[in-house]
């Protein structure tokens, strides 16, 4: 073991006398979630064409290509060639596993008949704020954003593949991110490949409605600005999360919970943990026309947890196959890890199950990936000691290097 303490590379590229968050990248956050929010706040429809295929193609990689350079020249954590080489592995594995969504999910059918047509009929209702399509109308800022491009190509399939392609290489390199700040540049592009691996898995069991790849993507920043101690960037990444998805609200607890103890943290936990309830109990205002029951909680009544827990031979093998495979090596190196992969990993575990139990399906594998991305992290840690980033030294806590 080895007590030498190092600073840590910055996850922000800034020093470690960082005097506080970028107030424009702030500003530019908040300014494309108010653009984003645009369709459904003033009810634009969608046109009755499509465009020139050029457009459509243009539009379809021309956003996932724009975020891309914009991680480069924003994003100085790296050398340029670990930058390019990190971003293009993204782009390859997020067009991939956008194929494979397509293939599997998109033009396959489910429940109802043709996947496609079920998600055109969803994506009207939740831009309406249809309480007909609950807990989906809940969850509107996937559907506004695809709908905003939508006014663009004419094409709904067109814009949900762009966004699908946008968000996809920023949660891949957001997970690469987010595995940097506990390993070196090989571990973590090994975390890629495995969570590239594993996500076929979570497609099964539901139609291809929109809110991964934003929620996951809430969830692993979240994971980094919790790790990083960036309280004013993961209130504004959880309260945003929540309209792409609600799970991400659990983080606010996740903050009250392990940081009451710290009495310079307590005040902040609980404004985002109040801020978070207000937002939530707002978004169900906007589309209940009368104070909601447990059934408009998120769909559904109260026999569902009988019905999804006796359903054991659909949702056992989705949970082995996301998480369940990653226990065994997280078990055996549970003592080297550090503290905030274990409390991430010891809290998000029953959350999201009970959360699945209660509100989802247990056999929706794709409710789990958030914790998968924890467990990738530490499997990769404990398999590849030499991997492990240098030691890093924050304000309340050491951590050695044991590699």
């Amino acid at each position: 073991m080895s007590t030498q303490l190092t600073e840590p590379e910055d996850p922000k590229g800034a020093s470690a006398n960082r005097s506080g968050p970028n107030w424009l990248a702030l500003g530019l956050i908040l300014f494309a979630t108010l653009i984003s929010l645009l369709p459904v706040l003033l009810g634009l429809p969608a046109p009755a064409h499509a465009r020139d295929p050029l457009v459509l193609y243009v539009v379809l990689y021309g956003p996932a290509i724009a975020a891309v350079g914009l991680c480069y020249f924003l994003d100085r954590t790296a050398d340029r060639k670990q930058r390019r080489d990190t971003l293009l592995l993204c782009v390859v594995l997020a067009l991939l596993t956008n194929y494979l969504h397509l293939w599997l999910v998109d033009n396959a059918s489910y429940v109802t008949g043709p996947n496609l047509a079920l998600q055109q009929h969803l994506h009207e209702q939740v831009v309406a704020f249809s309480p007909d399509a609950l807990p989906h109308s809940y969850r509107f800022l996937p559907n506004s954003f695809i709908r905003l491009v939508e006014l663009v190509t004419g094409d709904f399939a067109t814009a949900r593949d762009s966004y699908r392609n946008l968000f996809g290489v920023l949660l891949l390199y957001a997970i690469y991110r987010f595995a940097r700040l506990f390993l070196r540049h090989g571990g973590a592009l090994f975390c890629l490949a495995i969570w590239t691996a594993i996500t076929p898995v979570s497609f099964r069991y539901y139609a291809g409605q929109p809110t991964d790849p934003l929620s996951h993507l809430s969830f692993i920043l979240s994971f980094i600005f919790l790790e990083t101690e960036q309280f004013v960037y993961l209130f504004l990444v959880v309260l945003i999360g929540t309209l792409a998805k609600e799970t991400v609200a659990a983080m606010s607890g996740y903050y009250l919970l392990f940081s009451w103890r710290d009495p310079g943290s307590r005040l902040r936990a609980v404004v985002l943990f109040a801020s978070v309830i207000l937002l939530v109990a707002g978004v169900r205002a906007l589309v209940l026309p009368a104070a909601p029951g447990y059934a408009a909680i998120s769909g559904v009544d109260p026999t569902h947890l009988s019905t999804n827990w006796n359903n054991y031979l659909q949702w056992v093998r989705p949970i082995l196959f996301t998480v369940g495979i990653f226990v065994p090596f997280v078990v055996l190196g549970w003592r080297s890890f550090p503290w905030g992969l274990q409390s991430l990993a010891l809290y998000l575990g029953p959350v999201l199950f009970c959360s699945s139990l209660f509100f989802s399906w247990l056999r929706e594998g794709r409710n789990f990936m958030p914790l998968a991305a924890i467990l990738i992290v530490m499997t990769v840690y404990y398999l590849l000691p030499q991997e492990r980033a240098p030691v890093r030294l924050a304000s309340s806590k050491v951590t050695l290097d044991e590699g």
